[in-house]
């Protein structure tokens, strides 16, 4: 069915490019400078030494990451909960090969238009004779093989993701039975940041190679390539991942409402496939998703640097500055750990109660100090000696670093600004569960909401503060540099601080697929029920297990991952607004360069009507989206609801692995279909705009960034807020099974898609348009090029039919996914 629908767009779009006529440019092949010169430390060491040299220190994190995992592995679990870890990998890992051949498929659209665009950039190196052009095969192969390399970078990080996430599950349950919490809390920190280091440190290297060894006429163009590739590769995960997700939790939460069952029941087929899918939305997409947001912002700062700045010699700098402080904030990333581990075990080791979140809001705040301090100390190692015309800019180095750091501070605040919203143990939190009591499930939903509300408008001001406060910065010379564009450059660099602490950033989002897991696996596993366990584990092990309190430091370590889960998401999506707004701008850049007819081809004025139009049709893309999204959750957890209705056998006494995967079947299904329908209206949408009207895109792409942020703010936050609600009820009231507890679950299940499906989606979303966005105006230009001589302006009828083609696939996101009506009393037909 899948390959019925894409033959028709794969020909639509191979028809419509091939009208075009003309050459194109070479705007985005981005002319990366030779990095052979000295220029460091008083002009002694090349930037490729210096690079080349330098990324020995990724290799000693990856080192570390493998070392992590290794250490988790040999961690003891008893045979039971091993056995129900390896079932969960088992169908996490058959839904990663569905969703693998789901993205070979995807690529063909977008291998489609970069090699149309790769052949017609050709016609312009033959007819200026360029003697450095590549011949025009090998070019579109290579960098059609970045991108490959790219979307394979976020599937294979997706994939180390829930591997070690299926070691660590089973190790964190059997670890709470010793009756020592901090043991709970370690292994899945321990996980998360092994998923961490190796996650920023392979894409780094992959980064690395291309700057390096690829040559210098076509390396800006394999940055392109691989940046599309590995944000195509995070969209779909993270997308299909969460859709996927909600449905399997949703369908296995509203269990415990009809048949009145405790949480992760074995006789539930839900459970199984909600374990699978906390893997495959709450690890697989947001791996995939860090991988590809840490290399996108990477190369929005490169594009940048390379248009803006017209000395060779600073672009060189600047560029390799980046990547050395990359290296060593991955490495201090690293030491914030280990430093965290030792005081933590010191303080915690032998207690049996503390905050499970004190060590992990620690983390943050030690890595960030480290990274803060590196970000002043190399800017002034590397450019310190920064010369301009001959003068010496000295302030340079404290102003990028302070700038940067503006960042590194959102990366902190953020997460602290969410606990206030959704932790367990904030006002917010307290509040919904009054109104819970007294009101029941509607009032749930309204204080939920103003949680969300109220946390969108502190983070906006936030986040503007800091941008504001690296704009007041940037005034102060960094023009000298940069131009007329200083500012822009500087809010590029916010959203690199954002990531400085990468490693550190995704082990505290990872932490929460791991905590709900072992909670599951305790469950499953029925351990406590084994004729002569406590023996058996005492003559094994060494210890005695204490069942009850395990039970109750999962459940309290669960609140601790939802938490810490909210935290991290508004991390990735500040940095996907701010990144992707440095790459809107490169493409004002390279618009700005060009003329049609005598006159600029970008003109922005808020008078200019299209920009108005721009701005709401980008808002209107985002609330189609996430209705969209949403919709594909609603109807496949009314299917999975069904078919667990109709098949739960409270007799059992033992998980039905048959129903178990017609459950993870059916998510799969819907999963699969709404990220169908979704990508290829997203993708065909952002190509109708592109080929429209310049003025027109600029807007529409700055108005799905800033209506982007805020919808996935106060969607992450509710829906934290209704889950740690819920949670509250369940582990520090203890009243499972009432009215309160009812009506929690019911915030819970709407709050589920709004955290884990559509706010997350919309950062690779954000990210998608631009980059993709970046290649589409490049082709319409040099249509409305080739029209200057007297050809036919194609470009609006081309714009219109991608248009014609997204509403059909935004009319199947919502007609085609509908639940389907059932046979309707006769009274309701009568009206």
């Amino acid at each position: 069915m899948r390959m019925k629908c894409l033959k028709p767009i794969i020909l639509a779009m191979t028809v419509l490019l091939l009208t075009a006529s003309g050459a194109m440019a070479s705007d985005a092949d981005l002319a990366i400078p030779d990095l052979s010169p000295k220029v460091f430390f008083h002009n002694s060491v090349s930037a490729w030494n210096l690079l080349f040299f330098g990324s020995f220190v990724i290799a000693g994190t990856l080192g570390i990451s493998l070392y992590l995992r290794a250490q988790i592995k040999k961690l003891p679990a008893h045979k039971s909960m091993l056995d129900i870890a390896e079932i969960i990998f088992q169908t996490c890992k058959t839904y990663l090969i569905q969703q693998g051949k789901f993205l070979l498929m995807l690529f063909v659209l977008i291998a489609i238009a970069i090699s149309f665009y790769l052949w017609k950039s050709n016609e312009v190196e033959q007819a200026t004779a360029n003697p450095d052009a590549m011949n025009i095969v090998e070019k579109i192969a290579l960098v059609l093989l970045f991108a490959v390399v790219g979307m394979g970078g976020s599937y294979a990080v997706a994939w180390y993701g829930i591997r070690i996430n299926t070691f660590a599950n089973a190790r964190t349950a059997f670890a709470s039975l010793r009756g020592e919490p901090w043991d709970v809390v370690n292994i899945p920190l321990r996980a998360g940041m092994s998923i961490g280091l190796f996650l920023i440190s392979l894409e780094l290297i992959m980064m690395v190679v291309i700057l390096l060894f690829v040559p210098r006429t076509v390396v800006g163009v394999c940055f392109l390539g691989f940046a599309i590739g590995e944000s195509l590769g995070a969209s779909a995960l993270r997308i299909a991942g969460g859709i996927f997700t909600k449905i399997a939790d949703i369908g296995s939460d509203l269990m415990k409402i009809v048949f009145n069952v405790k949480e992760d029941d074995p006789r539930n087929p839900g459970v199984i496939a909600d374990c699978t899918g906390d893997n495959a939305g709450d690890s697989v997409g947001p791996t995939a998703d860090g991988f590809e947001t840490y290399g996108v912002t990477g190369v929005a700062l490169i594009a940048f640097i390379t248009l803006a700045v017209p000395f060779k010699d600073i672009q060189v700098k600047l560029i390799v500055w980046i990547f050395a402080m990359r290296f060593l904030m991955d490495f201090m990333s690293g030491c914030s750990y280990f430093l965290n581990q030792a005081i933590s075990e010191r303080q915690y080791k032998g207690l049996k109660e503390f905050n499970f979140e004190t060590p992990l809001t620690r983390l943050i705040w030690i890595a960030s100090i480290l990274c803060i301090t590196t970000s002043y100390l190399m800017s002034y190692l590397l450019i310190g000696d920064m010369e301009i015309n001959g003068h010496a800019k000295a302030d340079l180095w404290w102003q990028l670093a302070t700038i940067i750091s503006c960042g590194t501070l959102a990366a902190v605040l953020i997460p602290e600004f969410t606990k206030v919203f959704t932790s367990s143990h904030s006002k917010h939190v307290h509040e919904i569960v009054t109104a819970s009591r007294e009101g029941g499930a509607s009032l749930t939903i309204l204080s939920g909401l103003v949680a969300g509300y109220f946390s969108a408008y502190w983070k906006g001001i936030l986040i503007a503060s800091l941008m504001a406060g690296a704009y007041y910065v940037s005034g102060m010379g960094l023009g000298e540099v940069m131009g007329a564009h200083a500012s822009i450059f500087a809010f590029g660099l916010v959203a690199f601080g954002f990531l400085c602490m990468g490693p550190v950033n995704i082990a505290v989002d990872s932490y929460g697929p791991v905590t709900d897991n072992a909670q599951s696996v305790f469950e499953l596993a029925q351990t406590e029920h084994i004729k002569g366990i406590k023996e058996e584990i005492n003559r094994d092990f060494g210890f005695d297990p204490d069942f009850e309190r395990g039970k109750h430091y999962l459940e309290a370590n669960d609140s601790a991952g939802n938490t810490f889960k909210a935290t991290a998401k508004p991390v990735l999506i500040g940095t996907a607004v701010v990144g992707a707004t440095t790459m809107i701008f490169s493409i004002i850049l390279m618009m700005e360069k060009t003329t049609l007819n005598g006159k600029p081809l970008l003109a922005l004025s808020l008078m200019d009507a299209p920009v108005l139009l721009g701005f709401i049709c980008g808002g209107a893309i985002i609330f189609w989206f996430c209705g969209a999204s949403m919709q594909a959750v609603t109807t496949g957890a009314y299917r999975a609801v069904e078919y667990i209705k109709k098949n739960m056998d409270l007799t059992k006494k033992s998980a039905d692995i048959e129903d178990s995967k017609t459950v993870v079947r059916i998510c799969t299904e819907y999963a699969q279909s709404g990220m169908w329908n979704i990508f290829i209206a997203l993708m065909t949408v952002t190509l109708a705009f592109a080929f429209m009207d310049p003025n027109f895109f600029v807007a529409y792409l700055i108005s799905i960034a800033v209506f982007g942020l805020f919808q996935a703010i106060y969607m992450a936050n509710a829906g934290g807020a209704w889950d740690n609600a819920k949670k509250l009820v369940e582990v520090d009231f203890r009243e499972k099974g009432t009215p309160l507890h009812a009506a929690t679950v019911v915030g819970d299940t709407v709050g589920d898609p709004f955290k884990d499906t559509t706010s997350v989606a919309l950062n690779p979303i954000i990210k998608f348009s631009t980059l993709f966005g970046l290649l589409a105006v490049e082709i319409a230009i040099e249509l409305k090029k080739a029209a200057q001589g007297g050809g036919m302006d194609y470009t609006g009828y081309i714009g219109v039919v991608f248009f014609l083609i997204s509403m059909l696939f935004v009319w199947r996101s919502f007609y085609a996914m509908r639940i389907p009506q059932k046979d309707e009393p006769a009274t309701a037909k009568a009206h």
